[in-house]
């Protein structure tokens, strides 16, 4: 039945014996497996790590470029806000000094007022009407 001569014969005996010296068990291909699910998990967890890493540092940039962005706008607004203060505070004391001058004004009067009426009370002397 088995012919060890028969060319094909040997073909197939030299391939299956080939394969039993060389083929892995279930044990040592479950074993293999986890081994190589292991080594993936850590070579994702290194990528994944290091894309975040990336990710972070960009999005960081894109944080400080907002950041700039709004403290450049703030400060914007509030060298226009305070220009607005000091142009009013500017009026306010112009106003001040222009009503400083009008009291002294007035004060030069009335002076002059008091003393024009004193003359005259030692010119005409009237009894002074309490």
């Amino acid at each position: 039945m088995l012919n060890e001569n028969d060319p094909t014969m040997s073909a197939i005996l030299e391939t299956v014996t080939f394969i039993k010296d060389h083929a892995v068990t279930q044990k040592e291909f479950s074993d293999g497996l986890a081994a190589m699910r292991t080594d993936l998990v850590a070579v994702m967890d290194t990528k994944f790590t290091a894309m975040r890493t990336d990710l972070v540092a960009v999005m960081d940039t894109k944080n400080n470029v907002l950041a700039d962005r709004l403290i450049s706008a703030f400060e914007e607004r509030l060298s226009q806000k305070s220009s607005e203060v000091v142009t009013h505070v500017d009026a306010f004391a112009a106003l001040h000094q222009k009503l400083e001058q009008e009291l002294t004004a007035l004060r030069g009067k009335y002076e002059r007022l008091e003393e024009r009426l004193e003359r005259l009370e030692r010119q005409f002397p009237i009894a002074h009407l309490a």
